[in-house]
């Protein structure tokens, strides 16, 4: 065939037919669904999956050409068994013969694959509670999920038996292509919910293009499929799937799904059931309160220098530092009873910084289900004033505006510090960059604190835009002035301080540009962030001047989102 002309039906019977013989990739999912059972599944899964539909599809192919090119169309019509007619053609009756006992043996041994792919999917819903507890229990002596294969053996032969496989074929095409499009979305789901245990060994390339291609393809293709055999699908198999899950599954199982964890009410509920999503190692105290909270994600460049930061916002009072690991909700916590040896070998030197800079310090390794919830728990319980995280960098492999961590920040009732650390050891010289002349504040406030721990002399920078003569500049000194000066008499800053906190005026048309070359001037630079609700879209896609100026300062940079709910307190200038 050169053209679509020349086929038959022309692209609507391709397409249909195609539709109609989905089926027969079916063999995807029945390698997945055994996945358990693969050595290193992370590696042979794809490889297995991508090797065998590069081979299968060729042979299909290959097969069909042969067929289209060795008989007239009219012939194939309705013929049940063509490649037994080419068989005969080929090498007579007793190759016919040969071939049929081969496909008996074939359909039998696909049959066999069929079955045991079945039977773990009743399996593992048993194991989430989904299905009754009978369908998840191994034979003793066999291993095998006894009860999942003959439930999953009596239906499918029931199906042969009492329905037409022409009928059989089209509902089973339907279903794998609805598979597929799920599995597609799910891909999605996945990486837009930024679920912290979700790294696979192997990424889809060109993500997210070869998900939305795959979705639209088996959409159109169930359209061709024809809306009867959709809606047998749904009426024979997705309502009462449906129902079933709201009648049993929804009461039994405790799972909420990424979609239900990454719901943003979610993170405000105080429900009896955030503890059993929380394992801690050891058991964490959520009735002493701190006044700092130091969240860590595993992926920190240098955890003791976040750590080393809030001991100075904590003023030598109670620092809990809290590392957070999430985890799938397949996994038992209990399985988490050990502390592993990096997080020993960071205990250890957490404890002893603590211990010389004689700071009450408290580390507790956390493993939860839901780490957004978690940090909103130990935000609320623990009564803590800070809340200080490190920054992770612009979001890479995702295309939505959805941020958990963003979006959390506008509602935690604590101070939130994002921390982002360039390799400063030493903090002598602190920048402040004033936004807003009248309620900027709460940024020279803990900066003062800093400086108090740090021994460091603060400095006001205020960007004004272009140079528009020596007379608007001084104005606008001036100005700065008066504000460092108010800010000094206000919070009660000693006299002999006063000199340590100074004014930097700066002018130029780039403005992220002038803030990073003054940023090389200083050890750390303390700005407050807007709220990331009322961003516009383009900015929390893109990325603002506030993400821009941290991740291109050449300074270390702590943005601070002061509370809503916390009055804000004079700094503690001791010692």
């Amino acid at each position: 065939l050169t053209s679509p002309n020349e086929l038959t039906f022309g692209l609507k019977g391709l397409f249909s037919a195609t539709a109609l013989v989905f089926v027969s990739y079916a063999g995807v999912t029945k390698v997945a669904a055994i996945a358990e059972e693969i050595v290193e599944p992370e590696k042979n899964l794809p490889r297995g999956i991508l090797i065998s539909l590069l081979v299968v599809t060729a042979l299909y192919a290959s097969v069909n050409y042969i067929l289209v090119k060795t008989f007239d169309a009219n012939l194939l019509t309705n013929n049940l068994r063509p490649i037994y007619d080419l068989a005969v053609k080929v090498g007579g009756d007793y190759a016919g013969i040969l071939l049929c006992v081969v496909a008996i043996l074939c359909m039998t041994s696909m049959a066999n694959a069929g079955v045991l792919a079945a039977s773990r999917f009743p399996f593992a819903m048993a194991r989430d509670h989904l299905m009754p507890n009978r369908f998840g229990k191994l034979h003793k002596s066999f291993l095998t999920p006894v009860w999942s294969i003959l439930a999953s053996g009596i239906l499918i032969a029931l199906s042969i038996s009492f329905f037409n496989i022409e009928s059989i074929a089209k509902l089973a095409s339907a279903f794998i292509l609805m598979v597929y499009v799920s599995e597609n979305i799910a891909v999605i789901v996945l990486r837009e919910t930024r679920v912290q245990w979700y790294k696979p060994k192997y990424k889809s390339p060109l993500y997210p293009i070869n998900q939305i291609f795959g979705i639209a393809c088996g959409g159109s293709l169930l359209f061709y499929i024809g809306g009867k055999v959709i809606l047998q699908c749904i009426g024979v198999i997705v309502i009462p799937a449906i129902i079933f899950y709201l009648f049993y599954g929804k009461k039994n199982s405790s799972r909420l799904g990424v979609l239900g964890i990454r719901s943003p009410k979610r993170a405000l509920e105080d429900n009896d059931r955030t503890e059993e999503r929380i394992r801690k190692i050891p058991s964490i105290d959520l009735t002493e309160d701190a006044r700092v909270v130091v969240s860590l994600f595993g992926k920190e460049r240098s955890p003791e220098m976040l750590i080393e930061m809030g001991a100075g916002l904590a003023s030598k009072e109670r620092l809990e530092v809290a590392h957070l690991t999430e985890v799938p909700e397949q996994t038992e916590l209990e399985d988490f009873a050990e502390e592993p040896s990096s997080l020993h070998s960071l205990r250890r030197r957490v404890l002893a910084m603590a211990m010389e800079n004689q700071v009450p310090v408290t580390f507790d390794p956390i493993v939860s289900y839901d780490i957004i919830k978690t940090i909103h728990t130990l935000g609320t319980r623990l009564h803590c004033e800070w809340m200080l995280v490190e920054y992770g960098g612009r979001t890479t492999g995702a295309f939505t505006l959805h941020n958990p961590i963003g979006w959390l920040r506008d509602h935690l009732d604590c101070h939130l510090g994002i921390f982002r650390d360039a390799g400063v050891r030493y903090f002598r010289k602190i920048m402040v960059l004033v936004k807003d002349m009248d309620s900027d504040f709460f940024p020279m406030v803990t900066a003062a604190n800093l400086c108090m721990v740090n021994k460091a002399s603060m400095t006001l920078v205020r960007y004004i835009g272009d140079f528009n003569g020596e007379e608007h500049f001084s104005e606008k000194e001036k100005d700065l002035t008066e504000l460092r000066d108010k800010f000094v008499k206000e919070y009660n800053i000693p006299k002999e301080q006063a000199v340590h906190v100074n004014t930097k005026v700066v002018a130029g048309e780039d403005i992220l540009q002038k803030l990073v070359d003054v940023s090389a001037e200083f050890d750390l630079m303390v700005f407050s962030i807007d709220e990331y609700l009322n961003r516009p879209w383009y900015k929390r896609f893109f990325g603002g001047l506030d993400d821009k100026l941290t991740q291109k300062a050449t300074c270390s940079v702590l943005k601070i989102r002061p509370s809503k709910t916390i009055l804000l307190s004079p700094p503690t200038l001791e010692g």
